[in-house]
């Protein structure tokens, strides 16, 4: 009974060193394991699991605009009340995202062009994209702030002169869809155009972003 107890409690000690030792190399080994697992999974190329995740996204990408509607801007421009401002939105787009022109180099990277585009989701969307907005004139903005840094009289008389002949107004209502995407004509944009390089020929927050 004794020798049969005293085996017993040799198989218990024997077994808690080596369940000891083995927890100790699998706690000492298992960080390194595990990230030689994660970089070899996470490796991009061609034929490996996460190359077609990396070129196609599988999950939806969604993005959400909101824009701010100027109730008041008579009172604005009569500096008779602060602005008073209505959030519109949001204007929900789906975004896809397409690896193009793809290049392995010799030193291990990779290369590529990335083209986005944007999906109209009317379901995901508070309102319409023919929404009116009421906004800042940007480019009148951009222009005087422009001048304003030049801080020059003759800039000044400039502007105001261009100004008062294209009958600019610091506010502009225009549809959501303009104001994204699609982009709208303006005058002083058109003048602007023949005494410096402008790369669009209208304006929009995103106009011509979208290929």
């Amino acid at each position: 009974m004794i020798c049969t107890l005293k085996k017993k409690i040799s198989i218990l000690v024997v077994a808690g060193i080596i369940f000891a030792v083995s927890g100790l190399a699998l706690y000492l080994t298992f960080p390194s394991i595990m990230d030689s697992q994660i970089r070899k999974k996470l490796i991009v190329k061609e034929g490996s699991q996460s190359y077609k995740y990396w070129k196609d996204v599988p999950v939806p990408i969604y993005i959400h605009f909101y824009f701010f509607n100027i109730t008041n801007r008579e009172e604005i421009w009569d500096f008779t009340n602060k602005p008073v401002l209505e959030e519109m939105g949001p204007y929900t787009f789906r975004e896809s995202r397409e690896k193009v022109n793809i290049t392995w180099n010799e030193n291990g990277t990779v290369s590529y062009k990335q083209i986005r585009r944007w999906y109209y989701q009317p379901d995901r969307t508070n309102g319409s994209l023919d929404d009116i907005v009421t906004t800042l004139n940007v480019p009148m903005v951009a222009a005087a702030l422009s001048g304003k840094q030049m801080n020059e009289d003759m800039v000044f008389f400039a502007l105001e002169e261009i100004f008062s002949s294209l009958n600019c107004t610091w506010f502009v209502q225009k549809p959501v869809r303009e104001l994204l995407f699609e982009g709208y004509d303006d005058k002083l944009m058109q003048i602007a155009k023949t005494f410096m390089h402008l790369p669009y020929d209208k304006f929009g927050w995103f106009y011509k972003v979208s290929k």
